[in-house]
């Protein structure tokens, strides 16, 4: 990958530079954008998380979230 090469969301396919989130999935990452964070309502547990301490978020926690954010 080069400097300025783009990322691509795996949820809704969009391609940006900056706005892509890069979150553990076992032995690899996934991709997703800010607008996919938005509508799973992930966007502040995930930057809660960055600022308690753990760097990176795994994206089995943001489906658990997303789980409990909806029974709620």
């Amino acid at each position: 990958m080069g400097l300025f090469s783009k990322l691509r969301c795996e949820e809704c396919g969009t391609e940006s530079r900056w706005s892509i989130n890069k979150f553990s999935n076992g032995y690899s990452e996934k991709l997703l954008c800010d607008d996919c964070l938005l509508k799973m309502h992930s966007k502040g547990f995930s930057k809660y998380c960055q600022r308690v301490g753990s760097n990176k978020v795994e994206y089995q926690k943001l489906c658990q979230y997303k789980a409990y954010y909806d029974t709620v």
